[in-house]
């Protein structure tokens, strides 16, 4: 944990020699996240105090997405958006890792070889028209294909948290700024586009009737989501959102 500790140092240092307070985090692509965040309880969720916290890293591309447990650090996760696969070795497993944030959504994709067994990891964060986190994560391992959903809310500004992880978030804006509202915003014909080149048919299924947004479909709409590669089950999902 020391490095991650540090990677916090250091962070924190530099918001204090920026300026101005949040310019940093508004500049980064993963803006609407910065910040910590509790799991949502649902139907197929006790309650629960799951506590993540999304860190800006030295890179602007880069954050630590940290689990906590009151004043201490239980896991860390670092993610850098590029154009690249990162190789990935978790115990007997070996594959790649592509992170792409734009500041709107996060895709993340990690393909494993496991003995004799594929695994696929296909997420998308998103946010919720009203400032959720969304968290749409698809998992394959050999027969086994699932989706689960995850919502989180903004974590109360009087809440405990580990030292290193608030002095890192200092300065940063809460709420709706404007970066979180921009990612809010409703999802275009171009965004769901890009979304079917990155992610998993079930998985962007998913997330557009987590979003329960309609689209207001046309014949030329339709026709040029088909001419760009969209699944015929995901236009239908649309179609059901907007009609």
């Amino acid at each position: 944990m020391a490095s991650l500790s540090a990677r916090l140092v250091i962070a924190s240092a530099a918001l204090l020699l920026a300026a101005p307070a949040g310019a940093q985090g508004d500049s980064s692509p993963w803006a609407p996240w910065i910040g910590c965040w509790d799991l949502v309880p649902g139907r197929s969720l006790p309650a629960t105090s799951e506590r993540v916290c999304v860190i800006p890293a030295e890179r602007a591309a880069a954050v630590d997405l940290v689990s906590v447990e009151g004043d201490s650090i239980i896991a860390s996760q670092h993610l850098v958006s590029s154009a690249d696969d990162r190789a990935l070795r978790q115990g007997d497993c070996n594959g790649v890792e592509h992170v792409q944030a734009s500041g709107a959504r996060v895709y993340l994709r990690t393909t494993m070889r496991c003995g004799e067994q594929d695994r696929l990891v296909n997420s998308v964060m998103a946010m919720s028209r009203d400032g959720e986190w969304l968290d749409v994560r698809g998992v394959a391992f050999g027969p086994n294909v699932g989706v689960r959903v995850s919502r989180y809310r903004e974590t109360p500004a009087s809440a405990e948290l580990p030292a290193e992880v608030a002095a890192a978030l200092n300065g940063r804006p809460r709420g709706m700024h404007p970066a979180r509202l921009a990612a809010s915003g409703p999802v275009q014909l171009r965004d769901v586009v890009e979304a079917s080149s990155l992610l998993e048919v079930g998985v962007l299924q998913t997330w557009l009737a987590e979003r329960g947004q309609g689209f207001g479909l046309d014949a030329q709409g339709l026709v040029a989501l088909e001419e760009s590669g969209v699944s015929p089950q995901v236009i239908d999902i649309m179609v059901a959102l907007s009609y």
